[in-house]
C-alpha cells in the first residue's frame, strides 16, 4: 500500500469539513509530472489523498503548458434545441441507443434523459427492439402455465366442496356459520 504524502495544510471548508491545501509550488510539480508522463491523475489523487479529478484538472489548467487541451475536455453544454435534434436523428432501426450515444459524444443515461425531459417535442414514436424468444423459453412458460392452471383448478373445487358442506351444515344444524361482515361481534 502506497503512503500517502503529507505536503500542505488543512484547512476547514464553509460546510465544516476538513480538506487539505497544497502549495502551488507543489501543484506545479505534480502538474508537470503528470504532463511528462511520469505520474498519472490516479496516481496523484491516491498519493494526495485528493477526493475529486475535477481538482486536478483545475490545477492543469492554471499551470499547465497545454491549457487549450484541458480547457477542451471540459463538458459542453448544449441548448434545448441541440438536444432535441440530437434525439430526432437517431434511429432505431439503424443501430442501438448505445453505438448512436458513442457517435454523437454522450451517455446512454444521458440520452435517456433527454428523452424523458423532451419526449413532448419529438414528433416522432420510437420502436423498441425486443429479442427474439426461444422455442425452449415458450414450452417453459406453457409448462408453467399448465401447472398453474391445474392448482387454480383444484383450488376451485376445493373452494366449492367447502361451500356445499358449509350450506349443509347450516341447513342440518339450523345456524348460521358464515361471518356476516359489517356486524360487530
Amino acid at each position: 500500500m502506497r503512503q500517502k504524502e503529507n505536503l500542505g495544510y488543512e484547512q476547514r471548508g464553509p460546510n465544516g469539513k476538513i480538506f487539505k491545501v497544497l502549495p502551488d509550488k507543489v501543484k506545479r510539480e505534480l502538474v508537470s509530472k503528470i504532463e511528462s508522463g511520469e505520474i498519472s491523475i490516479d496516481d496523484v489523487m491516491i498519493k494526495y489523498n485528493i477526493r475529486h479529478k475535477s481538482n486536478i484538472t483545475k490545477w492543469l489548467i492554471k499551470f499547465g503548458e497545454n491549457k487549450e487541451e484541458y480547457l477542451s475536455q471540459k463538458r459542453e453544454h448544449l441548448a434545448p434545441q441541440q438536444k432535441i435534434k440530437i434525439l430526432s436523428e437517431y434511429n432505431p432501426e439503424e443501430q442501438t441507443v448505445k453505438q448512436y450515444c458513442e457517435e454523437v459524444g454522450i451517455t446512454a443515461t444521458t440520452f435517456r434523459r433527454w428523452e424523458k425531459l423532451y419526449s413532448c417535442n419529438l414528433n416522432q414514436t420510437r420502436t423498441v427492439k425486443m429479442r427474439p424468444v426461444s422455442e425452449k423459453t415458450i414450452k417453459k412458460i406453457s409448462e408453467g402455465n399448465a401447472e398453474f392452471i391445474k392448482e387454480l383448478e383444484d383450488a376451485r373445487l376445493k373452494i366449492a366442496g367447502l361451500e356445499t358442506m358449509i350450506n349443509l351444515a347450516e341447513k342440518d344444524l339450523n345456524v348460521s356459520i358464515r361471518k356476516k361482515y359489517g356486524t360487530k361481534q
